[in-house]
């Protein structure tokens, strides 16, 4: 059967993993969790061990808009169990940190092109540090981040969706209240 179209777009996403390669900025960093693995596709903040701008997952709303660094992205090349775990790469690890450009993440709730992006700081129960969702929840754990990303494609929490994101602007993130 001959082929009669071209997708310009994967029509599924790994979460994680880039958009598009080509416009991308990534760092690379280090999990300082002690012992926490950090997943593909979340939001992550800046550790503690300033000589090597080292990597945590977010515990709180208020402090957050300066401690902003950027979101975890996938790559096959980690070994495991040496490197990678159950639920994302192990603590003490090397992780590509996007911080500008396009990324599959897999939102907390249904999302689509034009609604406001926001980060899960504060967790409770099975809520992912770092997750990304649209709407505030009832107990402002979140961050508005919207002045410095946005919703590419429509997804929800069982359909990954493209986020852009620059980074640089992360100093006008806000915390719900």
């Amino acid at each position: 059967m001959p082929q009669t179209s071209v997708a310009d777009n994967m029509t599924v996403g790994i979460v994680g993993a880039l958009a598009d390669a080509n416009l991308a900025s990534v760092d690379s960093r280090v999990n300082e969790e002690a012992s926490a693995e950090m997943p593909f596709g979340i939001m992550v903040v800046r550790g503690t061990d300033k000589a090597t701008d080292a990597l945590l997952l977010h515990t709180s709303a208020a402090a957050s808009d300066s401690l902003l660094a950027g979101v975890v992205v996938y790559s096959a090349a980690y070994a495991k169990p040496e490197e990678l775990g159950d639920d994302g790469v192990k603590p003490n690890m090397t992780v590509g940190l996007l911080q500008k450009g396009r990324i599959y993440v897999l939102p907390e709730e249904a999302v689509a092109p034009g609604d406001a992006v926001r980060v899960r700081a504060v967790v409770s129960g099975s809520e992912q540090a770092g997750a990304f969702r649209t709407t505030a929840d009832d107990t402002d754990d979140c961050i508005d981040i919207s002045k410095f990303a946005r919703w590419i494609t429509s997804g929800s929490s069982t359909v990954p969706a493209v986020l852009e994101i620059d980074m640089s602007g992360a100093a006008d993130a806000l915390a719900d209240s």
